[in-house]
């Protein structure tokens, strides 16, 4: 369901996000969307954190990212 990476992110590496959030076409939305949340609520505090104070964030090796 998820579409392969895009090669050359603009970040300078393989962008590893995928494209495909939508869960209005999906044969079961309900379980499309629970399966998206069980990736991102776990990364939940990651995210308010990088938006409040990314000196302090988790870089999870990103290209571009100093840290």
């Amino acid at each position: 369901m998820f579409e392969p990476p895009l090669e050359d992110g603009p970040c300078g590496g393989t962008v590893n996000a995928t494209r495909d959030l939508r869960v209005d076409w999906a044969d079961d939305p309900v379980d499309r969307l629970g399966d998206l949340l069980g990736v991102w609520l776990p990364q939940h505090d990651d995210y308010v954190r990088r938006g409040l104070d990314p000196a302090s964030s988790p870089s999870y090796g990103v290209p571009g990212d100093p840290r």
